[in-house]
């Protein structure tokens, strides 16, 4: 989720840091960005979350009644759910910070990525330093 939201708030360090990430949970380079241009890439259940996160990352009142009743019926619980909109809503806010410092970041698609979710899946952001 924060990979997606990132990429459609189109900040590239947060959304290719958080695709290493994924990539490393996932045994697969290059799966989470498949996921950005394909949501259909993801399971059913994932699909579902990336709905509620994508109206999320237009207002937090794009998120409709159906999105939240898919999600339940892949068994997503009111956490989940709760998780889904914070983690979202949270992205946008890291995204435009990273942005609005004019943060030096390497390019998109740069090898650094992979190292940085490496870290990231291993210790997290608490022990990352």
């Amino acid at each position: 989720m924060a990979s997606f939201v990132s990429y459609l708030n189109e900040c590239v360090f947060c959304s290719e840091s958080h695709a290493a990430v994924a990539d490393v949970h996932w045994g697969e380079q290059g799966s989470a960005k498949k996921i950005w241009l394909n949501v259909n890439e993801a399971s059913p259940r994932l699909q579902a979350f990336l709905r509620i996160a994508k109206q999320v990352q237009k207002s937090g009142r794009s998120v409709q009644t159906q999105d939240i009743e898919l999600a339940r019926r892949q068994g997503a619980t009111d956490a989940d759910i709760h998780d889904c909109v914070l983690i979202a809503a949270a992205f946008c806010l890291y995204n435009r910070y990273v942005d609005g410092l004019a943060t030096l970041t390497p390019p998109q698609g740069d090898k650094s990525y992979a190292g940085i979710g490496q870290m990231l899946a291993e210790k997290g952001y608490v022990n990352s330093i």
